[in-house]
């Protein structure tokens, strides 16, 4: 079973991420990060991988079990190339309360890839930043997240470790 991704498909995931767009959380509350808060977040990108181009769109849904901990689930699909391309991303992120003006988060996540005519790949990594208040309905969300491929052959797929920038807009209301 191959569990890495191509160097293709890891470059346009790189660019994806980067242009995706979070929309926030849809129950109000006094703090966007605390016990209860519910966060919806969406992305639409440009791609292409095996030689084809794609459209990607993803949908993300996370729960703050406590004051700054949200576990996440986070799906995207690759679509109108030759191979359909779907990935889940399970997520367990905190975010640093305390500080008003940056709040730092660090997180671990797992991401299961599934490509259409190949075995499915698994990545298991972290994730760190910091969340910017703009204003009282909007935040800058800037990081980077490392992931390691599992059971990766690097005489295959190159480097089998990826890493790349993570930048969001969140609305909050």
């Amino acid at each position: 079973m191959r569990t890495a991704l191509p160097n293709t498909i890891r470059s346009v995931s790189r660019l994806a991420l980067c242009a995706s767009l979070l929309l926030g959380p849809a129950l109000a509350h006094a703090d966007r990060f605390s016990s209860g808060t519910v966060r919806f977040s969406g992305s639409l990108s440009a791609t292409s991988a095996f030689g084809d181009n794609y459209v990607q769109v993803g949908i993300g849904l996370g729960y703050y079990l406590a004051d700054g901990l949200e576990l996440g689930l986070d799906a995207g699909s690759w679509l109108g190339g030759e191979r359909n391309i779907h990935e889940l991303a399970p997520s367990l992120t905190y975010v640093f309360t305390h500080v008003r003006t940056v709040q730092p988060y660090i997180g671990a996540l797992y991401r299961r890839t599934f490509i259409e005519g190949r075995e499915d790949l698994s990545a298991y990594g972290g994730r760190a930043g910091v969340f910017l208040q703009q204003s009282p309905n909007w935040m800058v969300r800037a990081g980077v997240v490392a992931i390691r491929n599992h059971n990766c052959d690097d005489t295959l797929y190159g480097d089998c470790t990826e890493v790349y920038p993570e930048v969001s807009i969140g609305f909050y209301f």
